[in-house]
C-alpha cells in the first residue's frame, strides 16, 4: 500500500508502465523536474487526482487510463497534447482545470462519458476558443477561471506570509517560523498542491514529548514519556522482598524541554534472630 507517493525533485522522467496496476497507490504529487511521463506510467492506479507538472508538453496515450477512481485533473499552460486514451476508461473525472488559452491537442483523450458531467475549467478569456475546438467543445461545461490564487500563512491570528500560486502548483511551505522551546510545530491541514480558490493555512503548535528515566541502583527500571508542561507524579515505589527503597531523587515540578533521570536505591533490610532455651531468651544476633 503505498498511499500517495511525492516523487522528488531529481526525477526529471517516469518511464513507461512505471506505476501500472499499483492499486495501492491513492495519490502522487509530482514535481516540475519531471519532463517526461511515459505510456501507461499510471495506468490501473486510484489515484484520486493528479497535477500535471509545468513543462509536460504532452501527456501519452494511456497514462491515466483505466483510472476510475480519478475525480480531478489539472493540466498546465505548458500541454499542447494529449494523446488518446490518455484519461480514457476514467470515467469518474468530475473536474478538469486546463491552464493555457490555446486549446491542447486532443483526440479521443477522455472517456466519452464525462463529457455531459465533468466541469472544464479554463483560463479568463479562453472559453470561445474551445468552443470551437472540435474535440473540446464535446464537453457541455466548460467555464472560465483565474488559475492563480493566494495562500497565505497564519501563526497565533499573525499573517507571517503569503504568496499567489498557480492551480496545482506544489505548495513549499514557509520554513522559517518562530521556535517555541518544548513545541514541535506544523502546518495544519496544508494542501500539497494549490487549489482553485484562495487559502488560509494556520501554524499549530504542539507540545513535545520527552522522557523520565528512572533508574534504580544505576540500571534502567522504566522510562516514562510525559509532555512538555505537564505535572510530573513519580511512578509507584517499587518493592523488592528484604529490602528497603530509598525513595526517588528530586525531580521539577513540571516537565522540561529534555530528559530527566530520576534515581533509586535499595537498602539490605537488617532483621533479628532470636535464640529461646527453655522458654528464655538466650542471644539476639542481628
Amino acid at each position: 500500500n503505498i498511499g500517495t507517493l511525492r516523487i522528488p525533485n531529481t526525477v526529471v522522467g517516469i518511464g513507461e508502465y512505471a506505476f501500472s496496476s499499483c492499486r495501492g497507490l491513492y495519490g502522487v504529487v509530482i514535481p516540475n523536474s519531471v519532463r517526461y511521463i511515459g505510456v501507461g506510467a499510471f495506468y490501473y492506479t486510484n489515484i484520486s487526482n493528479v497535477s500535471i507538472p509545468q513543462g509536460i508538453e504532452c501527456i501519452s496515450r494511456a497514462t491515466f487510463f483505466y483510472c476510475r477512481n480519478l475525480s480531478k485533473v489539472v493540466i498546465p499552460s505548458s500541454v499542447i497534447e494529449i494523446e488518446r486514451d490518455a484519461f480514457g476508461m476514467s470515467d469518474n473525472i468530475e473536474e478538469i482545470y486546463v491552464l493555457t488559452t490555446r486549446p491542447p491537442k486532443i483526440e479521443n483523450s477522455f472517456d466519452g462519458g464525462i463529457y455531459n458531467n465533468a466541469a472544464i475549467f479554463v483560463p479568463k478569456g479562453a472559453k470561445d476558443a474551445y468552443l470551437q475546438d472540435s474535440e473540446w467543445n464535446k464537453f457541455v461545461n466548460i467555464e472560465e477561471i483565474e488559475t492563480e490564487y493566494e495562500i497565505t500563512y497564519v501563526i497565533d491570528d499573525e499573517i507571517i506570509s503569503s504568496s499567489v500560486l498557480t492551480i496545482g502548483s506544489i505548495i513549499e511551505p514557509v520554513k522559517d517560523v518562530p521556535i517555541k522551546e518544548g513545541f514541535s510545530f506544523r502546518w495544519e491541514n496544508l494542501p500539497e498542491t494549490m487549489p482553485a480558490k484562495d487559502i488560509t493555512v494556520y501554524g499549530l503548535y504542539t507540545p513535545k514529548t520527552y522522557y523520565i528515566r528512572y533508574e534504580i541502583d544505576n540500571q534502567l527500571y522504566r522510562n516514562v514519556g510525559v509532555e512538555y508542561g505537564d505535572s510530573i507524579r513519580l511512578i509507584d515505589t517499587p518493592v523488592k522482598e528484604g529490602h528497603t527503597f530509598s525513595g526517588w531523587s528530586d525531580v521539577p515540578v513540571t516537565m522540561p524541554a529534555n530528559d530527566v533521570i530520576v534515581k533509586g536505591s535499595f537498602y539490605v533490610n537488617t532483621y533479628a534472630i532470636t535464640y529461646i532455651v527453655d522458654g528464655e531468651i538466650y542471644k539476639t544476633d542481628s
